[in-house]
């Protein structure tokens, strides 16, 4: 129902702003216009939001956060809708004032509608409404206190934590609360617990919210052992007031003592990223509508792969791709392979690593940059040295880098490792330029291993390792 009503209020703002535009005045040939912009509106209403996920959100736990979402996509889907009108008939017809008018129509309505439910209808029901995150929680239970403890974590009131969802026997599968998803029944754990292992968020506790009363018969003795087994700490939301975590060494202090900034490139870098990503996501918004479409009849919902990585200083984000796979688990609950997961369409998007696409909206949005070290897991990175990691985490991560364009997925992670850290010492100009130009050319032609490259990287890599060992030695 909320997604029928975000894209119905889309499609029917760009009537209400043209005829307030034309004063309420048409002529015989503009019914036409009219109607095809009322369709184009919809579609791309319905791709934009049920992708993202628009439709998810419970209203009476709106957010600050959520209504920014809501507005930076229907201005997406403003954009997109326009850009679609002028490839079919150049805008003929179409006002320049409709540019503005109509997103400050439809903005108004989504935002409106959600904030008039928030204030006017929820208090009639008594609906009561991070630093980084270190360690991800699994709530069982979506009532009243799982929301407090979501809040509470959200407004840093409880450092050190993220929720990265919720487990309920009596709610709707998909739904959220501030943001936060309901990913299944307690009898669903363990299928819960491995779509987030896959996805990176697999968490240091579960935390049982709501009274045991609520819980249906047996279903905590069943957490409890699914936990116990899978090795995860079950608590009581009682104990949450004794969670204590240290504050985290920070590292731009690190990076300033060990990594060379060149301030003027980086400030001219993030520049060159937010024009190149921007004019990217405008001129490919077609084909990222086409690549949508596709997955969603092909894998179903959701569009998108989500993934939680570490980025610059280890902040962490929430990297985006088209979804290439099906999920992990099977009918039975057996654990797929990669190649039982992936269909021929899955395989095209890797093979031409348009499936990589969305990651334009982590370089818009400053979560990364277009060159950098890749965003790996932080189980993926060959090392727990901390000047190593600091090195490896001084820079935004990159949809391409020295290592993906000298091996990619045929060097092994110390390798990988080695490369990036080559990169962070070196960037500049013109090896980024010839990183541009080795992307060309992999595209086209496939990975080639540079022995040369990562025999030279992993010389620098053994000099940040004798220096930390050096360092640790003398403290």
């Amino acid at each position: 129902m909320i997604l029928s009503h975000d894209v119905a209020v889309t499609a029917l703002s760009f009537p209400l702003a043209y005829l307030i535009r034309q004063n309420f005045c048409l002529s015989a040939g503009q019914h036409q216009l009219l109607l095809t912009g009322t369709l184009v509106f919809a579609l791309v209403a319905w791709l934009v939001y049920g992708g993202f996920g628009a439709g998810r959100s419970m209203w009476r736990f709106a957010s600050p956060n959520e209504l920014l979402s809501i507005f930076g996509l229907a201005l997406a889907a403003t954009a997109m809708s326009f850009l679609a009108l002028f490839l079919v008939g150049r805008l003929d017809g179409v006002p320049r004032g409709l540019l503005i008018i109509q997103p400050m129509i439809a903005v108004v309505l989504l935002c409106g509608a959600r904030v008039a439910y928030v204030t006017l209808v929820a208090p009639r029901f008594a609906a009561k409404r991070a630093n980084v995150a270190v360690e991800p929680l699994l709530l069982v239970g979506g009532g009243d206190a799982a929301a407090l403890v979501i809040m509470i974590i959200a407004r840093r009131m409880l450092e050190g934590y993220c929720v990265v969802g919720i487990v309920d026997d009596r709610d709707v599968v998909g739904r959220t609360i501030y943001g936060v998803p309901i990913l299944g029944s307690t009898s669903e754990l363990p299928s819960v617990l491995g779509r987030l292992a896959v996805q990176g968020m697999m968490p240091a506790k579960i935390v049982v919210t709501c009274p045991h009363h609520e819980l249906v018969q047996g279903s905590l003795y069943r957490v409890a052992d699914i936990a116990r087994r899978q090795g995860v700490e079950l608590t009581e939301l009682p104990d949450l007031i004794r969670f204590r975590d240290e504050p985290a060494p920070s590292v731009e202090a690190i990076e300033g003592r060990s990594v060379e900034e060149v301030a003027a490139y980086s400030r001219l870098r993030r520049l060159a990223d937010v024009i190149l990503s921007g004019t990217a996501l405008l001129l490919l918004a077609p084909l990222l509508l086409l690549i949508a479409s596709a997955v969603r009849l092909c894998l179903g919902s959701p569009v998108f792969f989500d993934q939680v990585r570490p980025g610059r200083a280890r902040k962490r984000f929430t990297l985006r791709k088209f979804r290439t796979m099906h999920d992990p688990l099977g009918p039975d609950g057996i654990i797929l392979t990669d190649a039982q997961r992936t269909p021929w369409l899955g395989r095209l998007l890797r093979r031409t690593r348009t499936d990589e696409l969305p990651q334009l909206i982590n370089v818009f949005m400053g979560d990364m940059s277009v060159i950098g070290p890749r965003p790996l897991l932080p189980h993926d990175i060959p090392t727990a040295d901390p000047e190593i990691l600091a090195h490896r985490y001084a820079l935004a991560p990159g949809i391409t880098g020295w290592a993906q364009v000298n091996g990619g997925h045929s060097l092994t992670a110390n390798e990988k490792l080695a490369l990036d850290l080559y990169y962070i010492r070196h960037r500049g100009l013109m090896l980024d330029v010839r990183i541009i130009t080795r992307t060309l050319e992999m595209m086209l032609f496939g990975e080639r291993v540079e022995r040369k490259a990562i025999e030279e990287a992993e010389t620098i890599s053994f000099q940040i390792s004798k220096h930390s060992i050096k360092n640790r030695a003398a403290a």
